[in-house]
């Protein structure tokens, strides 16, 4: 009888080791898989975080150019694509409120919107306001 409880135990002694094995490894793999996923999106995020600046340094550009625009000629109404670089960006109609014109303009650069809303004073072109807005 002794001699069946040694190999009984010795048997059982293997499984363990096996079980703790593979748990270990399932383990490792679990953290890896999850470390993985965390980059890859990292990626993503970074890449639109990207994509935005290249979005709101367009919709500034034309904001500028339209300023450039009514600066050079008064009745410069807006309502036009603007071609900046290979990109192109959108000026709205241009209105005017009081003693101040409004500049909105838009940009989409890889599905990244930017909608910016500028006030200007018309007589000193002097920027009154300068948001970016959800949409118009």
């Amino acid at each position: 009888m002794n001699i069946s409880k040694r190999k009984n135990k010795k048997r059982n002694e293997g499984f363990i080791a096996l079980m703790s094995s593979v748990i270990i490894a399932a383990v490792i793999l679990v953290f890896t898989v999850t470390l993985s996923y965390s980059s890859f999106f990292v990626r993503f995020n970074l890449l639109d975080s990207e994509f935005k600046d290249r979005s709101v340094a367009l919709a500034e550009g034309c904001v500028d150019s339209a300023l450039l625009n009514y600066a050079i000629n008064s009745s410069y109404s807006g309502n036009e694509f603007l071609n900046i670089g290979s990109d192109s960006c959108f000026v709205r109609p241009i209105y005017e409120s009081g003693s101040n014109i409004n500049i909105e303009t838009q940009a989409i650069f890889q599905n990244s919107y930017t909608n910016l809303k500028v006030t200007i004073n018309k007589i000193s072109l002097a920027v009154v306001s300068w948001s970016e807005v959800p949409h118009f």
